[in-house]
């Protein structure tokens, strides 16, 4: 629908799915999970991916070039809100350097805005 970002997209998905697809595996493997059922549920975990893209192409192909802006602006805050939420424990777990870390995190934080204002 935004012809720019199909490319990034696509490698966006791809270098996240695919360490993504290995942790899982290995996951499934250390709890002793039948090769059958790891087959199954990496089969299941590949098609979601473009399940969701065909889904939301039926669902939103007539939408405004502004709602479809709310949407992918939407999805980026959920990634935001799920990367700091694998952050910030960390910037707290080691008490040394605690609060350079958290500053460093909102001063990245803070960037991303400016330059999205910017531009």
């Amino acid at each position: 629908m935004v012809p720019r970002l199909g490319f990034i997209v696509f490698l966006a998905v791809l270098l996240h799915k695919l360490p993504a697809s290995l942790s899982l595996s290995s996951l499934l493997i250390k709890e002793k999970y039948s090769l059958k059922s790891i087959l199954l549920i990496l089969f299941s975990f590949s098609l979601m991916v473009p399940a969701g893209a065909f889904i939301t192409f039926f669902l939103f192909h007539n939408t405004t070039i502004s709602t479809l802006g709310y949407l992918i602006a939407f999805s980026a805050g959920t990634f935001l809100h799920v990367a700091a939420d694998d952050l910030i424990p960390e910037v707290h777990k080691h008490y040394k350097f605690r609060k350079t870390r958290l500053l460093i995190f909102l001063v990245g934080i803070v960037t991303i805005g400016l330059v999205a204002f910017l531009d």
